[in-house]
């Protein structure tokens, strides 16, 4: 599989159980939640791991990326483990409003980061993983 391909589709998995997660929150489905919750920590970190042993470094061995892109890209990964643990605890204490505002700034980070990864994509390997045109609901 392709490194476009890949990110694609861990891309795609993350949105999907976002989503479902938000769902079951929504409607204090808070076991649902707690199950799902897990399944995205975990597929985020492994997303996060394969950007930052695999990609990130790729990047880097361009002459023309500078270091400092994947360094921010590396600070927001941190950010967004930070917001994922507000939201763990939203859900531990079943706070619907809590949960909903960390997931929306977490989702606008989530965009902002994968501008950034389509952008690296396409300067280095010459594709996109259209990742950013993807509207997360």
């Amino acid at each position: 599989m392709e490194a476009q391909e890949l990110l694609e589709d861990m891309h795609r998995r993350c949105d999907d159980l976002l989503m479902s997660l938000d769902s079951f929150v929504q409607r204090e489905a808070w076991p649902e939640a707690e199950t799902t919750y897990g399944r995205l920590r975990t597929s985020m970190r492994a997303h996060f791991e394969a950007e930052e042993e695999e990609l990130f470094p790729a990047f880097e061995r361009q002459a023309y990326v500078n270091a400092t892109s994947t360094a921010i890209m590396r600070r927001e990964h941190q950010r967004m483990n930070a917001m994922m643990d507000h939201m763990g605890g939203a859900i531990a204490v079943c706070d619907v409003v809590s949960y909903l505002n960390e997931s929306v700034r977490l989702r606008s980070l989530l965009t902002q980061h994968a501008r950034k990864e389509d952008f690296l994509m396409d300067a280095v390997f010459g594709v996109a993983t259209q990742a950013s045109d993807r509207h997360l609901a």
